[in-house]
């Protein structure tokens, strides 16, 4: 990888394929917060076949979430989001 989208730990709005659990207990479409990428392998200590080689952590410690690239429909830096009640999980 040369040029990124996103820096690691850049503010951005992240949409899943997916509705997924957070740590408050929701459901969600998106989140919002400052974005990680894993590679799988060192996530997992092993390289899986046939599945997403890499992940999206949104979020540090407690509110973080993270979920496989290959689920990941858009993903927009930004520092201003005002919100979208039961769609976009706050993981700041």
């Amino acid at each position: 990888m040369t040029d990124l989208l996103l820096k690691p730990g850049e503010i951005a709005l992240v949409g899943f394929d997916d509705w997924f659990t957070a740590p408050d207990g929701g459901q969600y479409q998106g989140a919002y917060g400052p974005v990680t990428i894993l590679r799988a392998e060192d996530l997992l200590g092993f390289k899986p076949k046939g599945s997403a080689d890499w992940f999206a952590q949104v979020g540090y410690g407690d509110k973080a979430v993270l979920l496989a690239g290959c689920r990941i429909h858009t993903a927009s830096p930004t520092q201003t989001f005002k919100g979208a009640p039961g769609k976009i999980y706050d993981a700041r």
